[in-house]
């Protein structure tokens, strides 16, 4: 019956069909987005549950809230799709174009590093390095929320275990890595460890090993939650130090927001689509992430922002206008 009405209803019909469907499905999204912003970011079961993502933005563009963060810095309009691609985060493998290799002709990265490499294979497209978008959004809780936690925390370690995606499942040395953890946490005199996972694998219960651990979790919350950046900028001002065990775009964001971090390299496995982790880009970069962010330390020293900075970049304000 579908097919059939697909051949023989006119297309404005069709299109007219797809409107109110479209309506509808957007207005189940909203009350769900609604719904998730009476949770804190230690509620973390509520904010990981699965949902839809209902948009009309191009490809990437809507994961983590992106494309809403780059229209109201650009002083877009929020009701229409953003005109170019967003990168969504800190690509890995270096050479990695999938989201690039589209028609459209606008394209926002990150870093300066990754704009030049872009700009070399798609001379015809304008490549704009924005920085790290985390800079440009508010905490989802407020300040004094912030200081209420905080004072109730102590000095807090945020920790970042790798994470699986949607087409992937990673496994690593759990007991080893949190054993460094555990050392961290003793040594540098600790009250705190929060755990901040990823919704797809608290999905997979890897909270039950966490919690089993001592260690509270907090979530920025689903890839298609649009305060999932807000979240995460909420968990970072929680944190006097943050570490983790593999490179993500977590690290550059920690940085983005004077938060400390110590990389402690212990790789991930992954089941499904997964990074070739031998590749020889890959390589050279973790040898600059351990020269930079491999040993444990309370502030930041200027040749790890520098380095942060030449791949996670600043916002150019010449393009703001």
């Amino acid at each position: 019956m579908y097919l059939l009405l697909k051949k023989i209803l006119p297309d404005f019909i069709k299109k007219a069909i797809k409107n109110v469907v479209f309506f509808i499905a957007s207005y189940g999204y909203k009350r769900e987005i609604e719904k998730r912003t009476k949770y804190s970011v230690f509620d973390y079961q509520q904010l990981a549950a699965d949902m839809p993502l209902v948009t009309r933005e191009y490809g990437y563009n809507a994961f983590y809230g992106i494309a809403n963060i780059i229209k109201e810095q650009l002083d877009l309009p929020q009701g229409q799709p953003f005109e170019g691609i967003i990168e969504h985060g800190f690509c890995l493998p270096p050479d990695d174009v999938s989201e690039i290799d589209h028609p459209l002709q606008t394209v926002f990265v990150m870093g300066e590093v990754r704009q030049r490499y872009l700009q070399q294979r798609f001379p015809e497209k304008k490549i704009y390095s924005i920085g790290p978008y985390i800079q440009y959004v508010r905490s989802f809780h407020s300040d004094s929320w912030i200081t209420e936690e905080r004072n109730r925390l102590g000095k807090t370690l945020l920790v970042f275990p790798s994470h699986s995606t949607h087409h992937a499942t990673m496994t690593f040395d759990i007991d080893g890595f949190f054993s460094e953890v555990e050392r961290v946490r003793v040594e540098y005199h600790f009250s705190t460890v929060l755990v901040c996972l990823y919704w797809k694998d608290i999905l997979l219960h890897l909270d039950r090993d966490i919690l089993s651990r001592g260690y509270q979790i907090v979530t920025a919350g689903h890839i298609y939650d649009p305060n999932f950046l807000l979240r995460l900028r909420s968990i970072f001002l929680l944190a006097d130090v943050a570490m983790g065990n593999s490179i993500g775009t977590h690290i550059g964001y920690s940085i983005a927001c004077d938060i400390p971090y110590y990389f402690y390299d212990c790789p991930a496995e992954y089941t499904g689509d997964s990074v070739n982790y031998s590749d020889e880009n890959i390589l050279i970069l973790k040898e600059l992430f351990r020269k930079f962010l491999g040993d444990y330390r309370e502030s930041i020293i200027p040749e790890a922002r520098n380095f942060i900075e030449e791949y996670w970049g600043r916002w150019p304000t010449e393009i703001m206008r």
